[in-house]
Protein backbone atom coordinates (compact mmCIF):
# COMPACT_ATOMS: atom_id res chain seq x y z
CA UNK A 1 0.00 0.00 0.00
CA UNK A 2 1.15 3.51 -0.81
CA UNK A 3 1.28 5.83 2.17
CA UNK A 4 -0.30 9.25 2.03
CA UNK A 5 2.14 12.05 2.75
CA UNK A 6 1.71 15.61 3.96
CA UNK A 7 -1.06 16.95 1.74
CA UNK A 8 -4.17 15.12 0.64
CA UNK A 9 -4.89 15.31 -3.05
CA UNK A 10 -8.31 16.25 -4.40
CA UNK A 11 -8.94 12.70 -5.50
CA UNK A 12 -8.33 11.30 -2.00
CA UNK A 13 -10.85 13.54 -0.20
CA UNK A 14 -14.42 12.26 -0.58
CA UNK A 15 -15.91 15.73 -0.16
CA UNK A 16 -14.34 16.76 -3.45
CA UNK A 17 -16.04 13.82 -5.15
CA UNK A 18 -19.35 15.20 -3.91
CA UNK A 19 -18.36 18.64 -5.28
CA UNK A 20 -17.56 17.01 -8.63
CA UNK A 21 -21.04 15.41 -8.58
CA UNK A 22 -22.53 18.85 -7.88
CA UNK A 23 -20.58 20.43 -10.76
CA UNK A 24 -21.75 17.68 -13.13
CA UNK A 25 -25.33 18.20 -11.91
CA UNK A 26 -25.03 21.98 -12.30
CA UNK A 27 -23.71 21.57 -15.85
CA UNK A 28 -26.59 19.24 -16.71
CA UNK A 29 -24.48 16.12 -17.25
CA UNK A 30 -26.05 14.36 -14.25
CA UNK A 31 -29.73 14.59 -13.36
CA UNK A 32 -29.43 13.10 -9.86
CA UNK A 33 -29.23 15.88 -7.29
CA UNK A 34 -26.34 15.85 -4.81
CA UNK A 35 -28.51 17.66 -2.21
CA UNK A 36 -28.57 14.78 0.30
CA UNK A 37 -24.82 14.16 -0.10
CA UNK A 38 -24.04 17.85 0.38
CA UNK A 39 -26.30 18.08 3.44
CA UNK A 40 -24.67 15.03 5.05
CA UNK A 41 -21.20 16.32 4.21
CA UNK A 42 -22.07 19.69 5.74
CA UNK A 43 -23.36 18.01 8.91
CA UNK A 44 -20.10 16.03 9.14
CA UNK A 45 -18.14 19.27 8.69
CA UNK A 46 -20.05 20.96 11.51
CA UNK A 47 -19.19 18.11 13.88
CA UNK A 48 -15.60 18.06 12.64
CA UNK A 49 -15.29 21.85 13.09
CA UNK A 50 -16.37 21.48 16.72
CA UNK A 51 -13.68 18.86 17.28
CA UNK A 52 -11.17 20.85 15.26
CA UNK A 53 -11.77 23.88 17.51
CA UNK A 54 -10.25 21.87 20.37
CA UNK A 55 -7.00 21.13 18.55
CA UNK A 56 -6.05 23.91 16.14
CA UNK A 57 -5.42 27.65 16.10
CA UNK A 58 -8.39 29.92 15.32
CA UNK A 59 -6.83 30.82 11.96
CA UNK A 60 -6.80 27.16 10.92
CA UNK A 61 -10.38 26.73 12.10
CA UNK A 62 -11.39 29.80 10.11
CA UNK A 63 -9.66 28.41 7.00
CA UNK A 64 -11.50 25.09 7.43
CA UNK A 65 -14.84 26.91 7.81
CA UNK A 66 -14.14 29.10 4.76
CA UNK A 67 -13.34 26.09 2.60
CA UNK A 68 -16.38 24.24 3.95
CA UNK A 69 -18.54 27.20 3.05
CA UNK A 70 -17.27 27.22 -0.53
CA UNK A 71 -17.45 23.47 -1.14
CA UNK A 72 -20.56 22.66 0.92
CA UNK A 73 -22.81 25.62 1.73
CA UNK A 74 -22.70 27.39 -1.64
CA UNK A 75 -23.34 24.18 -3.61
CA UNK A 76 -26.11 23.16 -1.19
CA UNK A 77 -27.72 26.57 -1.63
CA UNK A 78 -27.85 26.07 -5.42
CA UNK A 79 -29.71 22.74 -5.10
CA UNK A 80 -31.81 23.69 -2.09
CA UNK A 81 -35.08 23.50 -4.06
CA UNK A 82 -34.30 20.00 -5.35
CA UNK A 83 -36.49 17.33 -3.80
CA UNK A 84 -34.66 14.60 -1.93
CA UNK A 85 -35.68 11.22 -3.31
CA UNK A 86 -34.50 9.13 -0.40
CA UNK A 87 -34.10 5.74 -2.09
CA UNK A 88 -32.48 7.07 -5.23
CA UNK A 89 -30.32 9.67 -3.47
CA UNK A 90 -29.05 7.22 -0.86
CA UNK A 91 -28.32 4.70 -3.62
CA UNK A 92 -26.48 7.36 -5.65
CA UNK A 93 -24.44 8.42 -2.62
CA UNK A 94 -23.53 4.80 -1.84
CA UNK A 95 -22.54 4.21 -5.48
CA UNK A 96 -20.31 7.29 -5.34
CA UNK A 97 -18.78 6.07 -2.06
CA UNK A 98 -18.12 2.63 -3.54
CA UNK A 99 -16.56 4.21 -6.66
CA UNK A 100 -14.39 6.40 -4.41
CA UNK A 101 -13.25 3.39 -2.35
CA UNK A 102 -12.48 1.35 -5.46
CA UNK A 103 -10.55 4.24 -6.98
CA UNK A 104 -8.53 4.95 -3.84
CA UNK A 105 -7.88 1.31 -2.94
CA UNK A 106 -7.49 -0.37 -6.34
CA UNK A 107 -6.28 2.41 -8.63
CA UNK A 108 -4.21 4.43 -6.16
CA UNK A 109 -3.24 1.52 -3.90
CA UNK A 110 -4.20 3.36 -0.71
CA UNK A 111 -6.48 2.04 2.00
CA UNK A 112 -9.34 4.61 2.17
CA UNK A 113 -9.61 4.20 5.93
CA UNK A 114 -5.90 5.04 6.24
CA UNK A 115 -6.46 8.41 4.57
CA UNK A 116 -8.88 9.50 7.27
CA UNK A 117 -7.15 7.66 10.13
CA UNK A 118 -3.89 9.50 9.46
CA UNK A 119 -5.73 12.82 9.39
CA UNK A 120 -7.42 12.01 12.72
CA UNK A 121 -4.13 10.90 14.29
CA UNK A 122 -2.44 14.12 13.15
CA UNK A 123 -5.31 16.08 14.65
CA UNK A 124 -5.08 14.29 17.99
CA UNK A 125 -1.30 14.58 18.19
CA UNK A 126 -1.36 18.29 17.41
CA UNK A 127 0.65 17.78 14.21
CA UNK A 128 -2.23 18.61 11.88
CA UNK A 129 -0.91 20.98 9.26
CA UNK A 130 -3.44 23.67 8.31
CA UNK A 131 -2.79 22.76 4.68
CA UNK A 132 -3.91 19.14 4.89
CA UNK A 133 -6.55 19.50 2.19
CA UNK A 134 -6.24 21.03 -1.26
CA UNK A 135 -8.85 23.70 -0.48
CA UNK A 136 -7.03 24.88 2.62
CA UNK A 137 -3.71 24.83 0.76
CA UNK A 138 -5.24 27.04 -1.92
CA UNK A 139 -6.59 29.43 0.72
CA UNK A 140 -3.17 29.63 2.41
CA UNK A 141 -1.44 30.28 -0.91
CA UNK A 142 -3.92 33.02 -1.75
CA UNK A 143 -3.33 34.60 1.64
CA UNK A 144 0.45 34.52 1.12
CA UNK A 145 0.04 36.29 -2.22
CA UNK A 146 -2.29 38.86 -0.60
CA UNK A 147 -5.05 38.22 -3.13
Amino acid sequence: MTMVTSMYRFDLVFSYWIVAWWLLHLAGFVTASPKLALALALAENVVFALVLALYVKPSSLFAFLAVSCVIKILPLWTVWDDKIRWRQDVANLLCLLVAYCIYVFVVQGIDPVTVYRRMWQALQSGTLDPTWTPGMTFLRDMQRKNL
